[in-house]
Formats: structure tokens, sequence, C-alpha cells
């Protein structure tokens, strides 16, 4: 059997099919050195140059393409490779590495290029080199403590902004350095929870740092694993200083519990007290009610502020005058509450409250004058079945006892019987 030879237009007809289906941008270029046109395209290169093939055809192949040195340096009898820049007719401009094979056309010579992107065939050396370098370019930046482990938890990177916030070179807290910032009772803690990445979870906590200078920085440390084939375990991490919004959130709680003028804790914290310690030693708990005689005759003829600044030095001899586990709060207008513990007997209520109304009737100076204030106090101990309210309620009507002796008295609760 004699095989029949293929007609040249045919083979041509295979070649355009074959290079039609391939993967990457390509192109069949013809014509003389300096008049260099495009024959042909696929639809990969139609697609990066954003035109229709039916367009490119016979267009001049600087059109869309410009080689370095400015001439495709193209071969007659072998492949070359060199880099190019595409030009789409849309978008911006790119850089591809060509790979040009010379070959013979139905009207001369012409050359099958194909393009693929610039850095599709670098090894995996330059790829790491390339993302470690975006990593510290980004992590040099950040406003925010970034850390990696090394072995371990020895750490083996920390950024600048990590060490400016403990005020201590890169280098001393690098392996184990690190350590010695945090607060020795968030130590384990912060061990922990590193353990937990090195185990594979994402994981976060609070921790106190202490700074070169000894100042204190709340921060919440989170990291998260970091898997690499044939390496240890290690983990990627962060830590956000939240020392502002910490303290923010501490003053707003201490408003929430406190009185803005006397510093003192307010009605809302003593309930909770009261509550706590009934809870817990109910048959030792004593309240005090103390209220100020004649308030308001001061504010009306010595004005608001002087009954400003009596108000405070009445918290501040209160405060002296109990004893050291006892509280005293500011539970509304000129009242006064005093919450005691360990008291045994009426005999102890009452040698309390009489503390405090002499105490507080020692002369004081408001407004660069001397003045007396004398108070009412009225105690109650706190029987068995007694909650919060009634409690109160018992040492309020102590305290109204004692106005009706005469002022300037103290009185003890008695029930109905005693």
């Amino acid at each position: 059997m004699t095989l029949q030879p293929v007609a040249p237009l045919a083979v041509h007809e295979a070649l355009f099919h074959a290079v039609g289906a391939a993967a990457d941008p390509t192109f069949i270029v013809g014509g003389s050195r300096d008049q260099l046109q495009i024959v042909w395209v696929n639809r990969s290169f139609a697609d990066a140059v954003c035109a229709e093939a039916a367009d490119l055809a016979e267009t001049p192949v600087e059109s869309v393409l410009i080689a370095a040195g400015g001439a495709l340096p193209l071969n007659d009898l072998r492949r070359t490779e060199f880099r190019v820049t595409l030009s789409p007719r849309i978008g911006f401009a790119s850089p591809w590495e060509a790979t040009a094979i010379p070959s013979v056309g139905i009207d001369g010579r012409c050359w099958v290029v194909s393009m693929r992107r610039a850095g599709d065939n670098l090894n995996i050396d330059q790829l790491l080199r390339a993302s470690e370098e975006r990593f510290r370019a980004l992590s040099e930046r950040a406003p925010i403590g970034i850390f990696t482990s090394e072995v371990g938890l020895r750490l083996g990177y920390i950024n600048d902004f990590l060490a400016e916030l403990v005020g201590l070179p890169t280098e001393q807290l690098l392996g184990t350095g690190w350590m010695q910032v945090v607060d020795p009772t968030h130590l384990d803690a912060v061990c922990g929870c590193l353990q937990g990445a090195l185990g594979g979870e994402a994981v976060e906590t609070p921790a106190r740092l202490v700074t070169r200078d000894g100042d204190e920085r709340w921060v919440t440390i989170r990291a998260v694993p970091i898997e690499a084939p044939d390496a240890p375990a290690a983990f990627l991490g962060t830590v956000e200083d939240v020392t502002a919004r910490r303290h923010f959130e501490q003053q707003l709680s201490w408003q929430a519990s406190h009185d803005p003028l006397t510093k003192l804790p307010n009605r809302a914290c003593l309930i909770d007290e009261i509550a706590a310690a009934l809870e817990e030693r109910p048959d030792e708990v004593a309240v005090l009610f103390v209220d100020l005689d004649d308030f308001k005759s001061v504010n009306d003829t010595l004005g608001h502020a002087v009954g400003d600044e009596l108000l405070v030095e009445v918290a501040t001899r209160l405060r002296a005058a109990i004893r050291g586990d006892d509280r005293v709060f500011r539970f509304a207008g000129d009242e006064f509450v005093v919450l005691a513990y360990r008291v045994t007997s009426d005999t102890v209520a009452r040698e309390i409250g009489e503390r405090l109304r002499l105490d507080l009737s020692a002369p004081m100076l408001l407004g660069g004058s001397p003045f007396v204030v004398t108070c009412s106090v009225g105690a109650a101990r706190a029987g068995e079945g007694d909650d919060v309210d009634t409690l109160l309620h018992h040492a309020d009507v102590a305290m109204y006892e004692a106005k009706r002796a005469g002022k300037g008295a103290t009185a003890l609760y008695r029930s109905e019987g005693n």
C-alpha cells in the first residue's frame, strides 16, 4: 500500500487547529523582519489583548506587542525565548515571556509564538522569598504587634510595633525573651494559649504586659497554626494593645457604681453588697443610715457649692471612721449608709453608730468658715429571713426614730415585741 502525500494546505489547516486549541496565548507572525504582521491568533491571545481574532489578522505585531529591544528577536533556524510587553486594546500593559519557533507557511517563512505571563516559571525559592518580603513589608508597617514562632514557643520574628509597645529591642524578645514582658500571673495562660496554636487551634487570650519602664499594657493575643510539609508545628500571632479601651470600660463601670461627687460607691453597689453579705454571714451584718440634720438650710443659706463641699467632707470623715472591713456608700442626697460586718450584738451596732455621729459632729471648715453639722443615725442588725429591702427599711425606720428623738442621735431598730 502506497501512502499518498498530504497536501500543504491540509498541513497548515492541521497546524492552525492544533495551535488554536492551545491553552496559552499563541499567534503566528510572518512577513519581513522590518514589517512583521500577525497572520493568525488563537482565542487565548485575542482575549489577552481584548480584541476579536478576526480584527488582529494582518495588523503590525508592534500594535499589541513590544519586545524589550524593540524588534522581536526571531531566528530562522531555532527557537528563541524573550520577554515582551503586551498592550491590550483595553486595560493595562503587562509583562510576558514568549517562545518563537520558526516554520514555513503558505506565504513563506513564519514563526509560531506562544506566550506565558512573566513569573509563571519562577522557581519555588523565588516565590517564597517574594512572599516573605511582602509579609515583612506589611508587618513592619502594621499598627499591631505581629510575631511568628521558630521552634515550640521560641519566637523567630517580632515586628517593630511589638518591640516599641514594650520598649525593648527586637533581638531581646526573640527566642524565649518575650516571656520577660508578660506579667508573671498571666504567663501560664499565655503559654497555654500558644501551645494550643501549636496543636492546631486558633486561639485568643487577654494578657497584661509590663514595659521596660514598668508601665502596664493590656493586650489581646491571637494566634493561628501554620502548617508546612516536613516542618515542625508553628504559629503566626498578633498582639493588639487594648489598654485605652480597657481603661475606658473600667471608667464606665466605675461611673455606673459610684457617686461622682463624693467618689463613694452608690446605691446600686450598696444593694449588691448587702445581698452578698446576707448570703455569706447573715447573722453578723448591720446597716446604718446616716442622715445630715437640716442639710436643706445649708444649701438655702450658703449655696449649693458649699453644700457639695459639706457632702465631700462628710464622705471623707465617714471613710476614716468606719472599721477596716466596713463599707460606706452615698445612698441619696444627704443620706449615707454604712454596711458593717462582724456585728454580733446590738451593743456593737450602737457603738458603731455613735462613733460615726461623733466624728461628723466635730467642727469643719466650709467656704473658709468653721461649721458644725449634726446627723441622725439609724442602725439595724439583720434578722432571720431578712432580705436587702427589709434590712434597709429597718435602718431607715431607726434613723427617723433618732430624728424624732431630737436629731443628733443614734437609734437602734427594735422589732415589734422587743
